[in-house]
């Protein structure tokens, strides 16, 4: 029977653990997982009157924590099992057969059956049933090691129970499949080939089997992607470094100049060298790098000359107390030493006298004014364009950004663009045509796709000056590969790079390339995505390809291969330059490129050929009369001219708009804005309020405003140039609210610590935080009042908290936030070692509430929780919180002093051990009369250790079951 049968019959005759009349039995199960089961139970009781029975099934000995059916109160319980643990039986009939329904691996344990007689007593049965759930192995992978000497080591990993016990390893090469006949969970297989190989594994349990994904291996290739990296040093000198990807990876590089049109050899091998900058003349460098499969040149980098400065700006930042902070930017080379400011009032320009690059000046005048900076340095000057004062305005551009999760899942996020910021996002889904309105309110949700119906999600920002609604983004579905298409790349020596790009639903796992020439289709045999072919023949070539997925396949339009052309697509592109003058750049596409370009003037239907052959003209702009300009480039092989484009004119002001800024005190500041040509040099104020508009009498382009009053109020104003006026739309001003939409979040922190921070919307903010704890159904409030808090977890009661926010109008409460428990594992002391004169005993005795693995260490040798091998035999058991497991090691004379027991939780994050020493019982004696007492006394020995061990157990037992008691009369109170 062992050892831990003769404590379990013990702790059977104890008072207090069972007693005579009481009996139940029950069956032990397997089930698969996902079906059902259940488990026969019946039972018995002395005769007694009562006036109600009630039964009740849990996990861990007397744990009312860990209840899965109890039939006084079906939704009491663990919530992973409401709903489908129910007892079935008639307990009146005496029948206590539970059936539990969508079975899960976690489900596999021991469960315990509790009766309660009203009237008369309770019972808690201690003989455990156990269920074991089995499933077939899933979430099979491959994780790949990279070893020395090319070499990889593949390792196959899947769930299931029963475990996995043996793996099947497959090779993909050139579309074929091959059996490896290697059947360990990890093999080492060499790479470095040039054609692409594949590998998965197959793992099979007594349930079935499951495969892994194929992966694929690295294959070597010659230097692609180069490229040369430009950066500045001191002394007008210049770092360049070469970067580019190959396989084995680039063992040299070389560096060539091109200047006047010559290619010139630097005989500079490093992937960086440093050159000189600063000429006028253009001069340009290039970089290429070798492996030992092949090389390839990166495109030539130009140096850059010194100017005089250009794209001259001014940058606004708000400051404190009606202040701007204007910084000057400039582009000039060498770099501007001086920057002057002017101020514009009136129509009159003042020097300011101040040269810094940033200063401050006052805003909120009622007269218009601008500033510009100019910009200089040893080449020459350049001035900025005058800069006004931006608004305030409500949400707009609002759209959905959709990223794909793990697991068919979706992640959307909400932006806009709003001042002042967006507040309050909310969600709307749309399928068949109906818009449901989501319990979401945050800036991002996540939601399931691959449905086949079409399903769209669009979302509301919202501010305190208004709303935007971003358009429906359509929720991908399954589908086979769709929009495919060739993209084409030039490489060096008249080669081209041809990459297949397609759309599909599972990704696309092969591409096959074809040629057509002369009418005739061919298939390349060339599978990759991206294949590099020859170019420049006289015959017309294209090629296409087609992806494949699992779903089926798709192909790309032909693409036609480059020959050399005349120049076409000639345009002209115009950019506004300072002083009323207009750059006009011409463009055009021809192969070989374009040597010459001419420009022609349009004027009163007249066409005059001007003296500027460069491919950049400035021209003056601003007259009443039109006035368009185009140009004419010529290649060796022809010309091509552009369409005409026409200069711009002057006009009245336009696209009005007024923008909002929250200021101190309780004051908005106003700032109207206009487009208008020439520049806008009056501005008039505004106010709605009950339905009546009253002009303010005030003209500057900002003004100052109170807010928070209860009544609505808008403001529009008027914009006012030489050639006419325009009024903007009207702003609504914002009014106050009490604190809303209150929550809790929790981080965990080091050392079994939690931060609690609580969050609230309100207007004008919240300026208090109290704190509140939940423990045994009492409220305590906590006399903290910050935002965030830090307290301990870990213990194993259940404690809660939540917070109130404050403002002046008002407070909000969150709702409870409940704190992780955690159960730990003690080695109890009266776990012992005992010598007998034919075996070796030894009793390690554990309390806990969660699983456990124990082992025994001896000299030279690790023994597993259960199991034997002739000599050596464990076994373990389970009473509730108790954990026995008992090493018995046959024979005599054994050299043993000391034996360690080990402990470590399901999770291997908690480990604990206890050295147990050997305690001897009787002497050593040659004659028959002494073996048969050394016997006697032994068996002596081991029932006393039996019996002091069945009674630790129960007076342990007996603790804990006066204490769930308690917290049983609590629960039903």
């Amino acid at each position: 029977m062992g050892v831990v049968g003769l404590i379990l019959i013990f702790i059977s005759l104890l008072p207090g653990v069972t007693s005579e009349g009481w009996s139940m039995k029950a069956l032990p199960r397997r089930a698969i997982s996902s079906s059902c089961v259940v488990i026969p139970c019946s039972f018995d009781f002395p005769s007694h009157s009562y006036t109600a029975l009630h039964g009740a099934w849990y996990k861990y000995w007397y744990r009312w924590k860990y209840t899965i059916a109890y039939t006084k109160d079906p939704n009491y319980g663990m919530a992973t099992f409401i709903g489908r643990a129910k007892i079935i039986g008639d307990l009146e009939g005496k029948n206590c057969s539970v059936r539990i329904d969508s079975l899960r691996a976690e489900d596999s344990d021991v469960y315990y059956f509790y009766v309660d007689a009203e009237g008369y007593t309770d019972h808690t049965f201690t003989e455990p049933v156990r269920l074991q759930v089995l499933d077939s192995p899933h979430n099979t992978s491959v994780r790949m090691t990279l070893e020395k000497g090319k070499m990889i080591s593949l390792s196959c990993f899947s769930d299931g129970n029963p475990a996995v016990h043996n793996f099947t390893w497959f090779k993909i090469s050139q579309g074929k499949v091959t059996n490896l006949a290697l059947d360990g969970q990890t093999i080492t297989v060499p790479y470095g080939f040039e054609e692409e190989i594949s590998y998965y594994c197959e793992a099979t349990s007594i349930l079935g089997s499951s495969q892994a994904l194929p992966i694929r291996f690295p294959t070597e290739y010659a230097p692609r992607n180069t490229s040369v990296r430009m950066t500045l040093e001191k002394g007008k000198m210049i770092s360049l470094s070469c970067f580019s990807d190959g396989n084995p990876a680039v063992h040299n590089f070389t560096w060539f100049k091109i200047s006047e049109g010559k290619v010139t050899n630097l005989a500079l091998a490093g992937q960086t060298i440093t050159v000189p900058y600063g000429f006028e003349e253009k001069i340009s460098y290039y970089c290429e790098a070798t492996n030992i499969l092949g090389s390839s040149q990166s495109l030539p980098i130009r140096i850059p000359t010194e100017y005089a400065p250009r794209n001259t700006s001014v940058r606004m930042t708000l400051e404190k107390g009606k202040m701007i902070s204007l910084s000057c930017f400039s582009d000039g080379n060498p770099a501007v030493h001086n920057f002057t400011w002017f101020k514009i009032s009136e129509g009159k320009v003042t020097n300011l006298a101040l040269a810094g690059q940033t200063i401050t000046v006052p805003y909120g005048f009622e007269e218009k004014i601008s500033y510009y900076c100019e910009a200089t340095n040893i080449l020459g000057s350049s001035q900025s364009l005058p800069i006004r004062i931006p608004t305030e305005y409500s949400a707009r551009n609002t759209s959905v950004r959709m990223t794909l999760e793990k697991g068919k899942m979706i992640s959307l996020s909400c932006s806009s663009d709003g001042n002042p910021a967006v507040h309050n996002f909310t969600w709307f889904k749309i399928s068949q045509g109906k818009v449901t309105t989501l319990a979401h309110a945050g800036q991002t949700i996540t939601v399931p796709y691959g449905f086949d119906e079409e399903i769209s999600y669009y979302c509301e920002a919202t501010s305190i000056l208004g709303s935007s609604q971003s358009l429906p983004i359509r929720i991908p579905t399954e589908y086979s590969p769709r929009n495919t298409s060739v993209r084409m790349t030039l490489e060096k020596g008249k080669m081209i790079s041809l990459s297949c790009f397609s759309d599909g639903n599972p990704a696309v796992h092969n591409f096959t390339w074809f040629k057509i020439s002369q009418g005739k289709v061919m298939n390349l045999a060339l599978d990759g995505q991206t294949i590099t072919v020859p170019y420049g023949f006289k015959e017309e070539i294209s090629y296409y390809c087609e992806a494949t997925s699992i779903l089926g396949s798709s192909q790309s339009q032909p693409i036609r291969i480059p020959t050399e052309y005349s120049a076409r697509n000639t345009s002209v592109r115009m950019t506004l330059e300072k002083g009323k003058k207009i750059s006009l750049s011409c463009s055009s596409d021809g192969n070989p490129a374009v040597h010459n370009f001419t420009w022609f003037k349009i004027s009163q239907g007249k066409v005059t050929t001007l003296a500027h052959a460069g491919q950049t003209i400035t021209v003056p702009y601003g007259f009443d009369e039109e006035i368009s300009y185009y140009c004419e480039e010529t290649s060796i092989l022809g010309s091509s001219q552009s369409l005409p484009i026409r200069i711009p004119t002057e006009y009245a002001p336009r696209n009005m708009s007024v923008r909002m800024t929250l200021e101190k005190g309780k004051m908005i500041s106003l700032s109207c804005f206009s487009d208008g040509n020439p520049a806008v040099h009056n501005f008039t104020w505004f106010k709605i309020s009950q339905g009546k508009v009253t002009n303010l009498a005030r003209d500057g382009q900002t003004i100052t405003v109170p807010y928070g009053f209860e009544k609505e109020i808008s403001y529009y104003c008027e914009a006012t140039s030489i050639l006419g006026s325009s009024q903007s739309l009207p702003i609504r001003i914002p009014t106050e609210y009490s604190p809303r939409n209150t929550s809790v979040r929790m981080t965990l922190e080091n050392g079994k610590m939690i931060t609690l921070s609580c969050s609230s919307d309100g207007n004008p903010a919240v300026h208090n935080f109290t704190w509140f704890k939940i423990s045994q159904g009492k409220v305590t409030n906590l006399a903290l009042a910050g935002q965030t808090i830090t307290v301990p977890y870990g213990f194993e009661e259940e404690i809660s908290y939540y917070c109130e926010a404050t403002s002046i109008l008002g407070s909000s409460q969150s709702l409870p936030i409940r704190v992780p428990t955690e159960y730990g594992a003690v080695i109890l002391p009266e776990s012992r070692c005992t010598q007998y004169l034919t075996n070796l005993t030894c009793l390690c005795l554990v309390r806990t509430n969660s699983s456990v693995h124990i082992t025994w260490a001896l000299p030279g040798r690790t023994l597993r929780q259960t199991g034997s091998d002739g000599i050596y035999k464990t076994e373990s058991a389970r009473v509730g919180p108790l954990v026995t497991n008992t090493l018995t090691i046959s024979g005599s004379n054994m050299a043993v002093q000391t034996v360690n027991c080990s402990v470590v939780n399901d999770r291997g994050d908690r480990h604990l051990q206890r050295r147990l020493e050997i305690q001897a019982v009787g002497e050593q004696a040659g004659t028959r009369s002494g073996l048969m007492w050394k016997i006697g006394l032994g068996s002596v020995g081991g029932a006393v250790l039996l019996i002091t061990t069945a009674i630790a157990i129960y007076l342990i037992t007996k603790t804990f079951r006066r204490t769930d008691k308690r917290k049983m009369r609590r629960i039903r109170k």
